[in-house]
């Protein structure tokens, strides 16, 4: 499944930001990192903290999203980006 979803992320990726594929992007790094392969989990955070930017994650929608499970999925996916992003760059010791 790691290998498919890879290269179904590499021929993606160039299509524009999504937040499936942060949250794709996000849920393989954390794989990669309990395999041990931090520079390739670090690679894809910052990938996935990239599309987020361009998606506008880090900006409260407030009362502009009516779907408050849409607003709510989009804060979450902005914290784990931030929260992993720290993490890693922390254990590798890496500028935040």
């Amino acid at each position: 499944y790691f290998l498919r979803a890879r290269r179904l992320l590499n021929t993606a990726r160039y299509g524009g930001a999504s937040l499936d594929a942060v949250a794709a992007l996000l849920f393989l790094s954390i794989y990669e990192m309990g395999s041990l392969r931090h520079y390739d989990a670090w690679m894809h955070i910052g990938m996935a903290c990239r599309m987020a930017q361009d998606l506008g994650l880090q900006r409260e929608v407030g009362h502009a999203c009516p779907d408050w499970t849409k607003a709510e999925e989009r804060r979450w996916v902005w914290w784990a980006c931030f929260c992993l992003d720290r993490l890693i760059s922390t254990q590798l010791g890496r500028p935040m």
